[in-house]
């Protein structure tokens, strides 16, 4: 599982949000769930759960600093990878 907790508000509706990081990550391997924030906590976060750790490993270290919606995608400390 790759957490994203840098997503910058104002981001469009929450299928839409699944969609646009469902393409950018399955090139990285299966993705079988996308995840977005729904509470007001959670606003800007989102999960990818990808089958394997190696793919999840793999795009955190590709993806780093990938602009989306305006912000770097993964980045720092913050957005970690995790057996979820």
């Amino acid at each position: 599982m790759l957490c994203l907790p840098t997503l910058s508000p104002p981001l469009p509706r929450r299928s839409e949000l699944t969609k646009c990081l469902l393409a950018v990550f399955s090139q990285f391997g299966p993705v079988r769930q996308v995840v977005s924030g729904k509470a007001h906590k959670l606003r800007g976060q989102a999960w990818v759960v990808f089958q394997s750790m190696e793919a999840a490993v793999e795009a955190k270290a590709l993806m780093e600093g990938f602009p989306l919606y305006e912000k770097p995608l993964v980045r720092g400390p913050r957005s970690h990878v995790s057996a979820g």
